[in-house]
């Protein structure tokens, strides 16, 4: 493996990235196909072998399943160019044709796709960042303190582009043009002058802190990859202090069939209840 090759390690992060690396199991398979390779939008299976010889299709299986529990997002396979794709199976019908460059001709509400499938994305990007940067200082409470370009560069790497019917991967982070990524609230960003020289700072946005905090996100991050959240000292001590400051986290991002079935159901009786109270 060469040195261009070797996993990141984020300056937040104290688990060694060779932990990941030159072994077995879903973890490592997992965090290859999160960090290692290097196409837009794309896993190449020969990339992942590079990582993982012993990659094979019970691996995927499982890492397919990993991703649907804990993202939300199903890992589909194109077995002629043996490429995968994430996309969301949750926000678009399993009979989605995710390879073309428009979207399904079948969704009911074309806005209403663009928006589930960017925040499947994004909760995604968002835990990239989290893992790959250093908790943010006192003065900046809710930022990460990533670039827009160091988060443009760590999405490459990661291959986490949006998938081609949401374009370009800058209609998301550049503060410039504020695109959806920015507008929607999940980060916000800060254009100063240090030197003489522009620099934009992203920071966590308004959406992102009501809806995701630091720990779910290393959570849902812990539990991709089969391990705990105090490994991961810094951001772990960060997560912690959040929770501290405004209390657990008030709801639960993802949830199965039968749980959100359960919710529906009480909501439900709860209406039922109200109106027989407003009959008497």
């Amino acid at each position: 493996m060469s040195d261009d090759e070797q996993p990141r390690r984020g300056r937040g992060r104290r688990r060694e990235a060779t932990q990941f690396s030159n072994s077995s199991g879903i973890a490592t398979a997992i965090t290859t196909l999160l960090t290692l390779h290097k196409n837009r939008g794309h896993i190449k299976e020969a990339e992942v072998k590079k990582i993982i010889p012993e990659f094979n299709e019970l691996l995927r299986s499982n890492i397919a399943d990993k991703m649907n529990a804990v993202f939300g997002l199903t890992l589909a396979s194109d077995t002629d160019t043996k490429t995968s794709y994430l996309y969301s199976d949750v926000r678009f019908p399993p009979q989605c044709k995710f390879l073309g460059s428009h979207m399904p001709e079948h969704l009911e509400d074309e806005e209403d796709g663009f928006c589930e499938m960017e925040e499947a994305f994004l909760i995604v990007v968002l835990i990239v960042v989290l893992m790959n940067s250093s908790p943010p200082s006192a003065a900046l409470p809710r930022g990460s303190g990533l670039r827009l370009t160091t988060l443009i560069n760590i999405l490459d790497e990661a291959a986490l582009s949006p998938p081609t019917h949401l374009g370009d991967i800058s209609k998301y982070i550049d503060g410039t043009s504020t695109a959806q990524f920015v507008s929607r609230g999940w980060l916000t960003f800060q254009n100063e002058t240090v030197d003489g020289e522009r620099q934009t700072t992203i920071f966590w946005g308004s959406l992102a802190n009501a809806t995701l905090r630091p720990m779910h996100l290393l959570e849902l991050y812990c539990t991709l990859v089969d391990s705990e959240p105090s490994e991961y000292i810094d951001v772990y001590k960060y997560a912690k202090k959040v929770e501290e400051t405004r209390g657990a986290q008030p709801s639960r991002i993802f949830l199965d069939e039968a749980e959100r079935s359960d919710d529906e159901g009480e909501v439900t009786q709860q209406q039922s209840d109200d109106d027989i109270e407003m009959d008497e």
